[in-house]
């Protein structure tokens, strides 16, 4: 959303890889970056892992990569058949 640059720059990404887990952390993750971003996003789990999301409203908000060290934002999940929502004003999401 918003006029991104090349590399995503002054945009909201977010990464979704779906998984069923065939073994413990083989599951489902998500995660939002931020890095000069005009966007904001809200998404979370549904069909399982439900309330657990990630929300970013503001350029510093913490559940967002900001550098590429910031594994802690990642969010994961490890029920079949997960889906995953988009509540706006969240980006266009892409699985992998």
């Amino acid at each position: 959303s918003g006029p991104c640059g090349f590399n995503g720059e002054q945009c909201l990404l977010v990464e979704i890889n779906l998984n069923n887990p065939g073994c413990p952390g083989c599951g489902s993750f998500a995660d939002m970056s931020s890095f000069h971003r005009t966007a904001d996003g809200n998404c979370s789990w549904i069909n399982g892992c439900d309330g657990q999301g990630v929300s970013c409203s503001t350029p510093d908000c913490l559940t967002a990569y900001h550098e590429s060290n910031n594994n802690q934002v990642l969010i994961s999940c490890q029920t079949d058949n997960v889906r995953f929502r988009e509540t706006p004003p969240c980006p266009v999401a892409n699985a992998l």
